[in-house]
């Protein structure tokens, strides 16, 4: 969603206590929902829209210390109880994450991408249909092109809405994207091959081949099994749908450069088979393997030179 104009002054403030919490690296993470933030570096602080009671919010985020969140909404009128709903919910903040070290305090690499992320949270989007259809982008790219692919769904296929002065571009609308041509979605988005499968799932979505209610009421082995029934969708895509859609803790989106960090690690510099991975992750991680995920993809990137910085792995 992109900003235009300056509707501050009629902001509401609100303040809120968090805990354990960092909104700077939380937002730098680069994980798919810290995209639709956006960082005003002259007011030192982060800018969202998103729906509230069914209007588009433009809404206002800065960290004053560790323990307080300060929220600036506009329009005043919606409730501010469901704006906190919002981003409680966006931002894991409910999630209590103190047997953290109380299970992996021996596990020195654990506890040093710990240290250094600590703070982090998984962030949920509230639009679950966007997140699928977002999630395809992610297959065999780049940070840098899935952010370009984003902009270009977002543009292309969301709505102009206006909140206050300022006109953003809504989540992109489903039954355009079904409509579309998959060579005209191809040449919009720049998403090459990913095309027929963002129309097929749209199309899936919309007439309820795909059904959303169900995935929610599975259990994650059930509902990665699900999902993968549907043309495009892999083991690695179908982990962060539920890992930023449905809020599954125990998965671990899985690619090369996640088989050999656990490798390294783990298997004694031995890259490990998928099973074998998958085995390890449900007995060791368990409950923690999205944080542990975050952490790492957060940790590794850190220094720009390593070669995590190639392929994406969110």
């Amino acid at each position: 969603m992109l900003k235009y104009g300056r509707i501050e002054a009629k902001m509401k403030k609100i303040r809120i206590d968090v805990k354990n919490f960092s909104l700077n690296k939380t937002l730098k993470s680069e994980q798919c929902v810290a995209d639709l933030f956006f960082f005003d570096s002259i007011q030192n602080h982060w800018i969202t829209y998103m729906p509230v009671n069914n209007v588009w919010a433009k809404i206002i985020l800065k960290q004053d210390n560790n323990n307080t969140l300060t929220i600036r909404y506009f329009p005043d009128e919606i409730d501010e109880k469901e704006v906190i709903h919002k981003i409680n919910y966006v931002f894991s903040l409910d999630e209590d994450y103190k047997n953290f070290v109380e299970k992996f305090g021996k596990d020195k690499y654990l506890m040093k991408i710990y240290n250094v992320s600590n703070g982090i949270r998984i962030m949920m989007d509230i639009n679950k249909e966007y997140r699928i259809i977002e999630s395809l982008l992610t297959q065999n790219t780049s940070v840098r092109m899935i952010k370009v692919m984003q902009r270009n769904l977002l543009v292309n296929y969301g709505e102009h809405i206006m909140v206050g002065d300022e006109i953003i571009f809504s989540y992109p609308d489903l039954k355009r994207i079904a409509n579309d041509k998959v060579d005209s979605i191809r040449e919009k988005i720049k998403c090459g091959y990913r095309a027929k499968y963002i129309k097929n799932i749209a199309e899936a979505i919309i007439f309820g081949k795909l059904d959303i209610n169900k995935i929610s009421d599975l259990d994650t082995i059930s509902a990665r099994k699900y999902l993968m029934e549907f043309s495009g969708i892999g083991p690695k895509v179908a982990d962060l749908i539920l890992m930023y859609a449905f809020s599954k803790k125990d998965v671990f989106p899985t690619d090369i450069w996640a088989r050999r960090t656990i490798g390294n690690i783990y298997f004694g510099g031995r890259e490990p088979l998928p099973k074998e991975l998958t085995n390890f992750v449900n007995e060791y991680f368990g409950k923690f393997a999205s944080l542990i995920n975050l952490m790492i993809f957060y940790f590794e990137r850190r220094d720009k030179n390593k070669l995590f910085n190639l392929l994406v792995w969110r």
